[in-house]
């Protein structure tokens, strides 16, 4: 396999979809880059936003730190909006100072959007290409859907936040909000479209596909436990294309589901999301399908309140009738979020077929050498939404195959 400065391309692609980050965290840890916190930009290519200038104002600018507020205003319309500040600590201070939590997500709100009527809602953690993130939804005053990220980017092992849980919290930190209006149909697709789109221009470009579960999926309607049976299955599937430095470099689903443990939970929920996807760079001889597998245990409290709580994959394939990918990996690893992370070649156009006939199904075990949970297959309902999901993966995976074809790769 082709490989550049020591790292093969099929993992480079990887890394710029954000779904190997655990595999290269510790190296970006600890290398000390040579371009200095004051040349870096802050970048954002969102959704209704791609084509706007910011405005920016420097805060502060002392002689250990640099503070820029900038705004982003749709040309021609109200929504979307955004604001976004930019923190960065100068390399000569990088041993005096690190930022930390100050405060929490929703107090944060409050001080960028002063005097306004605030509904908070749901909260959780996010990837980008710069790394994680926690996000926090609101409304304001009834008009606007938004989304507040706070996200610290730790160029220095020695970059922790000393007074909280001793994470890296960074020598560079954004916080801020993106808004759309509250009639907007996709709200969930472009708040995730707006975490893909932060960069920073001298350390990562936006270009990957953001691995955000914004809030629990609208189409579960469990109340009890009771009710796992009738709403177990598949929640959600939405089509993207794999991007690399801008070129698409694959296509994919995302998927939720809903399944019932009876092999370590005694028939409890689980919620599995993730993504299967296909990837190509040059030099790998053909394409890989890529998935992804992240678990939370459903808990009910006695109020009948849902709780979600991530719980480690240790191994995860897919299988469709007798065919699986168990075994066939040439390259597997554990993600940061405790999910499991494996690219395999064997069996590419039975699985691709399986996924569009309702038959894939996700297996998952928790421990190793234990027992595997298996799912129900995935499938494409004949809801309009996800049947043009549907139309959407196909359309991009027939183009992808078309164009390595012509290159004489592989015709599928």
């Amino acid at each position: 396999m082709e490989s550049i400065g020591g790292e093969s391309r099929f993992f480079r692609a990887l890394r710029y979809l954000a779904l190997v980050g655990v595999m290269i965290a510790g190296l970006w840890a600890c290398a000390v880059p040579s371009t200095p916190t004051d040349s870096y930009e802050l970048v954002l290519d969102a959704p209704g936003l791609k084509s706007a200038r910011p405005q920016v104002v420097v805060l502060r600018d002392e002689y250990s730190q640099i503070v820029e507020r900038s705004t982003w205003n749709a040309s021609h319309a109200t929504w979307p909006q955004a604001e976004l500040i930019f923190w960065r600590i100068k390399d000569s201070f990088r041993h005096k100072q690190t930022y930390i939590h100050e405060s929490s997500l929703p107090e944060f709100i409050g001080i960028f959007l002063p005097g306004e009527n605030i509904t908070l809602g749901s909260v959780g953690t996010a990837e980008n290409e710069l790394g994680d993130l926690e996000w926090q939804r609101f409304t304001r005053s009834q008009f606007a859907e938004c989304i507040f990220i706070e996200q610290g980017i730790s160029r220095f092992s020695d970059q922790v936040d000393v007074i909280g849980s001793g994470e890296p919290l960074g020598d560079m930190v954004i916080r801020g909000w993106y808004c759309v209006g509250s009639t907007e149909p996709n709200q969930d697709t472009v708040f995730q479209g707006f975490i893909a789109g932060i960069g920073i221009r001298g350390w990562a470009l936006p270009g990957g596909i953001a691995t955000a579960t914004l809030g629990f999926p609208e189409k579960v309607r469990v109340e009890t436990e009771e009710s796992l049976s009738k709403e177990e299955g598949t929640v959600k599937l939405m089509a993207f294309e794999n991007t690399l430095e801008s070129r698409r470099v694959g296509c994919g689903y995302e998927f939720t589901l809903l399944t019932r443990d009876w092999v370590y939970k005694q028939g409890a929920g689980v919620i599995l999301t993730g993504s299967i996807s296909s990837v190509y760079e040059e030099g790998m001889g053909k394409p890989a399908l890529v998935l992804k597998v992240l678990g939370s245990d459903l808990k009910f409290d006695p109020t009948g309140s849902r709780e979600l709580t991530a719980f480690k994959i240790e191994y995860s394939y897919v299988r469709v009738d007798d065919i699986t990918s168990a075994g066939e990996e040439y390259a597997k690893s554990e993600t940061e979020e405790k999910g499991f992370l494996s690219a395999f070649n064997k069996y590419f156009d039975e699985v691709l077929e399986g996924l569009w006939q309702n038959k894939l199904q996700i297996a998952y075990r928790r421990h190793p050498g234990g027992m595997e949970v298996v799912t129900k297959p995935i499938e494409f309902s004949k809801d309009e939404s996800e049947l043009a999901e549907l139309t959407k993966g196909k359309a991009c995976f027939q183009s992808e195959a078309e164009s390595l074809c012509r290159r004489g790769i592989k015709c599928y």
